[in-house]
């Protein structure tokens, strides 16, 4: 590599870095203590479910796409990377396997009991015990269906 593009690389580093260390420094620990405050606001019914401001925006909250650092998602939601899709810890930080900062909101779903916001399919109250779903006494199966192949016969007649 010459040595102008050697050097428009450490440019464009340092103008990286330097951009990661001014969001860092806006973001205040006060911001996370509000946040995690305004949940209250969500528990009793007033506010938006993920994020608990006070807006109450029903479609298109900004945690869906992107959880800032230091926050921290209502009880019905959980924090995953934006990148590789790990569980993040709550108040966000950076991602322990990727290290992307941030993360987005997904909302809690239980695929054994097909509830919503409350539990995880691997928490899920149903499933204690033995993990297999013939054992769970509301686990209704699907019917196999067996297809047999057509005998020329029948075609022929009918």
């Amino acid at each position: 590599m010459s040595s102008s593009k050697i050097a428009g690389v450490r440019e464009r580093r340092a103008v990286k870095e330097k951009s990661d260390q001014d969001c860092e420094s806006k973001e205040e620990p006060k911001a996370a203590a509000e946040v995690a405050s305004s949940t209250l606001v969500v528990i009793k019914g007033e506010g938006c479910r993920v994020c608990g401001d006070d807006d109450r925006h029903i479609f298109g909250c900004p945690y869906e796409d992107y959880v800032p650092l230091g926050a921290t998602v209502c009880p019905g939601y959980f924090v995953i990377c934006r990148l590789c899709g790990r569980d993040l810890e709550q108040p966000v930080g950076a991602c322990w396997m990727c290290g992307k900062r941030g993360g987005r909101a997904m909302a809690k779903a239980c695929c054994n009991c097909h509830t919503s916001f409350d539990h995880m399919t691997g928490d899920c109250p149903l499933w204690k015990g033995d993990r297999n779903p013939a054992n769970v006494p509301e686990y209704i199966a699907d019917p196999v269906m067996y297809a047999e192949e057509p005998v020329m016969a029948e075609y022929i007649e009918g």
